[in-house]
């Protein structure tokens, strides 16, 4: 795990400025940053977060190059410290965090990665409840949100991961899933009313991510009904309306993130992956969490079939949807003394 993490940032901290789509546009800006006051902010479209960050480096003489090395620091730690607090299987959290989008985002997108990272940090304050961990995990979102915008979406953790599952609920989320779904224009239009800009959403499209996600959704649902299955006849039954709530046992961790999930699919729907469907990559990483712990609760045989499986698919997937499609501009990937 720590050799894995070393190896992705030294990747990411290494390479060269024609590596990652917007990494030339990253360079240009924080290159131009110094020449601005403390108290201009309009100069480039980032969020004010960012823009003061890049202010504070570029003014004490730090290279872009120094200063990427330093944001993927903590990016990475932040990676790193959630994996190893909540994966049952921390090599195949890697190995999921490599082959799906998120490695591979971080080399382009530095601002929602470093949102991202922001957030994961704010998820253990999850564990606790109170009116202290309501404000600790609001101020952290805050802050991410100033990197990027699209951390907005993260003050839904905090209802998702508390909010018990009853099957009342879960009628209202399906119902109020496939409302926000059909009627998502309407929707758009309101929001258009109070906050301009916004746009209308894009075209629904069921490509090949939507249909990975979902496969995954119905895999852990089905897991997790026939391993509770099994413990009903093991007199071990869930109770499922607490769950959900303040337990950090692998059920209750992965049911919460299944519930993120989900939330995620129809993030993707409703927005018809247009510039806001990047909020989605904030329920989405929790698939690094999901699938490892839920692949914990079967029994030895069953689990290192299916590890095998995941496993070639995901290096499958890495290729065929990354390297072969030169996916953000990776490949050809050069460092910087080439």
């Amino acid at each position: 795990m720590l050799f894995g993490t070393i190896s992705m940032y030294a990747i990411s901290a290494l390479k060269k400025d024609t590596v990652g789509i917007d990494t030339l546009g990253y360079k240009r800006v924080y290159e131009s940053a110094s020449q601005y006051s403390w108290g201009d902010f309009n100069y480039v479209y980032f969020e004010p977060g960012y823009i003061l960050l890049m202010k504070i480096f570029s003014q004490i003489g730090l290279s872009f190059q120094l200063f990427s090395a330093i944001i993927y620091a903590f990016i990475y730690l932040s990676f790193y410290q959630f994996v190893k607090r909540y994966s049952k299987d921390v090599t195949l959290s890697l190995l999921i965090y490599i082959c799906y989008i998120f490695f591979v985002f971080n080399i382009s997108g530095i601002r929602n990665a470093i949102s991202i990272a922001i957030c994961l940090y704010s998820f253990r304050l999850l564990e606790k409840s109170g009116v202290k961990s309501f404000i600790g995990f609001t101020l952290v979102v805050l802050i991410a949100y100033f990197f990027h915008n699209s951390a907005i979406i993260f003050f839904l953790v905090y209802y998702i991961m508390k909010a018990k599952i009853t099957p009342f609920a879960a009628l209202g989320y399906i119902g109020g899933s496939l409302g926000l779904v059909i009627f998502r224009n309407y929707i758009y239009s309101f929001i258009n009313t109070f906050i301009h800009g916004m746009g209308q959403p894009g075209e629904i499209s069921i490509g090949g991510n939507i249909i990975l996600l979902i496969g995954i959704l119905i895999f852990s649902l089905i897991s997790l009904y026939f391993i509770n299955k099994t413990q009903v006849k093991n007199s071990k039954r869930l109770n499922y309306t607490q769950i959900g709530s303040n337990s950090t046992s692998p059920f209750d961790i992965s049911m919460g993130c299944l519930k993120l999930l989900y939330v995620a699919i129809v993030v993707l729907l409703m927005t018809g992956q247009d510039d806001l469907s990047r909020s989605a990559m904030y329920l989405q990483v929790f698939i690094i969490i999901l699938l490892p712990n839920i692949l914990q609760l079967f029994e030895i045989k069953s689990r290192i079939l299916l590890k095998g499986l995941l496993v070639s698919f995901l290096i499958i997937f890495f290729y065929v949807t990354v390297l072969s499609v030169r996916q953000y501009d990776i490949v050809p990937y050069y460092f910087i003394w080439q």
